[in-house]
């Protein structure tokens, strides 16, 4: 199976802008080292302030009286696994130029 599984609560509704905001805080935290789990907490905490920011109150679902409306799943399972080691040093891209 899949070790690790983000997904959004089948009964939350998430913006557009606030979901953005949670994939590039999730995969730029990977991306730089940290743990599953870290890169959740960090991209759900971003998520969850663009939220109130824009008006749609905390990340919780209003019928459940707050939470996450993120999920980690599988629940129960440890998420502590770096899936990039970060190595130090200045970063060089060396993406292809676009024509």
């Amino acid at each position: 199976g899949v070790p690790h599984v983000v997904a959004v609560s089948w009964d939350s509704k998430v913006t557009d802008t606030a979901a953005q905001e949670f994939a590039r805080q999730f995969y730029l935290a990977l991306v730089r080292g940290h743990t599953v789990q870290q890169s959740f907490n960090i991209a759900n905490a971003a998520a969850q302030a663009l939220q109130e920011e824009e008006g749609y109150g905390g990340n919780g679902a209003a019928e459940d009286g707050g939470g996450s409306k993120f999920l980690l799943l599988p629940a129960g399972r440890t998420h502590d696994v770096a899936i990039f080691q970060s190595s130090a040093g200045r970063y060089i891209d060396e993406s292809a130029q676009l024509p």
